[in-house]
């Protein structure tokens, strides 16, 4: 069983075509959710120097979630500017 977080912070992020920090690295990190509240796909990526190829899709009105990493994430939109909810629970 994973420990449980004692802190939940969440917040909005916009990501366009270019790669948009989602989330900065936290070695607190007990689970972290990224909802797609856009209109298209974002990617998430593990780099700024990566796109949409390299990236884990994510549909629009769709969530990714991942409770092992502590690094910085980015994401990139396949179009336009999407709307993004983060949940990093601590």
């Amino acid at each position: 069983m994973s420990e449980k977080a004692e802190n939940m912070r969440t917040w909005a992020v916009t990501v366009t075509t270019k790669p948009t920090r989602v989330a900065p690295k936290n070695s607190k990190r007990k689970a972290i959710l990224i909802y797609n509240n856009g209109d298209a796909t974002i990617y998430i990526i593990d780099s700024p120097s990566k796109g949409i190829n390299d990236g884990i899709p994510v549909p629009a009105k769709s969530d990714y979630t991942n409770r092992w990493t502590t690094a910085e994430i980015w994401a990139v939109a396949e179009s336009g500017s999407q709307d993004v909810r983060v949940e990093e629970d601590a």
